[in-house]
């Protein structure tokens, strides 16, 4: 049963990851559609923000397939009804639980058969490694159009910049005036007076 569910969750993974990314893209094209409106955020800093938003539906999907837990007793009643073992998994387990009292001699050709069809049961046929290709086109589409957005040019850029390098110059200005104010304050050939005056 673990080794069938790790083949399930390898199986579910091949799906749901691409998703994952897909859900990053769709955030990084809207806030990319945004800013093309209203100067907002840099092309690079959209780039990274979107290869975060993917990166974290890429985790956050796998962290769910994978830690989520499962009992073995609901896993043995999937597969049972997956791999069409007609209950034999499950009802194992629970003789094995002492759930099903059975005398020992039933209760072996019992765990017997369950597991000679268990080793039957090829489960990379039956639990095959899948891609959707519709998925990969639309994620392949909408990493095009992220590519579009940024590397084309959008005139709020140079606002941006505009306003980056203002905000620069005057935290400069103000670092140069609260130098000049704490000189004035050690200067000891000056009155309080004198000092209060040329701070202001």
């Amino acid at each position: 049963i673990r080794h069938w569910d790790r083949r399930l969750r390898t199986t579910t993974s091949v799906i749901w990851g691409p998703r994952g990314i897909i859900l990053g893209l769709v955030i990084g094209i809207v806030i990319a559609a945004v800013s093309r409106t209203r100067a907002w955020l840099f092309p690079e800093q959209l780039a990274w923000i979107t290869a975060a938003a993917s990166a974290l539906g890429l985790s956050g999907a796998l962290a769910v397939i994978w830690l989520w837990p499962r009992s073995p007793t609901y896993q043995a009643r999937y597969f049972d009804r997956q791999f069409d073992l007609k209950e034999r998994v499950s009802t194992a387990m629970e003789i094995t639980a002492g759930m099903i009292p059975l005398p020992a001699g039933l209760a072996e050709h019992q765990l017997s058969d369950a597991v000679s069809n268990a080793d039957r049961v090829n489960a990379k046929v039956r639990l095959p490694l899948r891609v959707k290709a519709t998925e990969i086109l639309v994620l392949v589409l909408l990493a095009a159009a992220l590519a579009f957005l940024l590397l084309v040019h959008n005139r709020y850029t140079q606002e941006l910049k505009t306003r980056q390098q203002l905000q620069q110059a005057i935290n400069n200005q103000a670092a140069a005036l609260q130098q000049t104010a704490e000189q004035i304050q050690d200067d000891s050939n000056l009155t309080p007076a004198e000092k209060d005056a040329l701070t202001q």
